[in-house]
């Protein structure tokens, strides 16, 4: 399914034209910059205002990064697309991505389950096959796959769905079976990778990285407040997380190294400490949890 406009555009792209301006609404909380779709459109504008932001793409580039593969990529290839990059960026010797294939086949199997699903299930499935079905763009889907992204137990391939039934076993075969089997087997992974970890060389990479910041805190009057909410939190023995935010220096670091000692010494907790980025096994939230 291609949709006919993003939900969102850089705010350059605002200017295609004057549908454009009409159809999108400036939002400056993020930076940079963009536009988001307002939620009433009329048919006639959005088809005026996707000729605008066609013709922008190919005249800007620069001003709108990836803004022409919105209109020439069907979502679900641009799914596949942002997962393959997802796994190309992560330092995890595991894989973070799988893939399941849903295919229909033609416009009357479609059809047909469109007819034949029923309750939550039609409540959530599309109503015309127009809103999931681009005929001009099924080569792309094809070869959907070719984008390299999985192969083998991360990739489920489904036979063409021509049935309300069909649906079904795919939702619960495609979906729930091959998610759980897939998820457990990342957690066999899991556990067999953190078996073959050598764990004396992080624990002390991070305990001198410990040492040193918590050397490093300063206890000044405005970290009072957030020392004395913290250690409520960690002495009320409730689970869960605790935030601590800052700005950028203001000793956030050394602040938590300060806690993380304070557990270790005063309040004789076992206290696993473990500081992002500071070493190798630790560049990645799987490699972090696996050290």
């Amino acid at each position: 399914w291609i949709p006919p406009l993003p939900s969102r555009i850089p705010l350059p792209a605002r200017d295609a034209g004057p549908a454009t301006a009409s159809l999108y609404k400036e939002d400056h909380t993020y930076d940079p910059p963009r536009a988001y779709l307002k939620e009433s459109q009329d048919d006639e504008l959005v088809s005026k205002c996707r000729g605008e932001l066609v013709t922008f793409a190919a005249a800007s580039p620069d001003s709108a990064p990836h803004l022409a593969a919105i209109f020439e990529l069907s979502v679900t290839a641009l799914e596949v697309m942002l997962a393959r990059v997802l796994q190309d960026v992560s330092n995890s010797s595991m894989p973070q991505s799988c893939v399941v294939q849903r295919r229909f086949g033609n416009e009357q199997n479609l059809q047909k389950v469109i007819d034949g699903v029923e309750g939550t299930l039609k409540e959530h499935f599309v109503k015309r096959v127009s809103d999931a079905w681009d005929g001009d763009h099924q080569d792309d889907i094809k070869n959907m796959m070719d984008l390299g992204l999985a192969e083998g137990d991360n990739l489920y391939r489904c036979e063409d769905i021509r049935t309300a039934p069909e649906y079904h076993s795919f939702l619960k075969k495609g979906i729930q079976s091959f998610m759980q089997t897939w998820m457990l087997n990342r957690i066999d992974d899991l556990t067999s990778l953190r078996a073959t970890l050598k764990k004396d060389d992080e624990v002390i990479a991070h305990g001198a990285f410990l040492f040193e910041k918590a050397r490093m805190f300063v206890d000044v009057s405005v970290t009072h407040h957030s020392w004395k909410s913290v250690e409520a939190f960690l002495k009320s023995g409730k689970g869960g997380a605790c935030l601590v935010k800052a700005c950028s220096g203001a000793g956030k670091s050394s602040f938590l190294a300060k806690i993380a000692s304070y557990c270790q010494s005063t309040l004789n907790r076992k206290t696993y400490v473990r500081f992002c980025g500071t070493t190798s096994r630790s560049s990645s939230s799987k490699d972090m949890l696996l050290s």
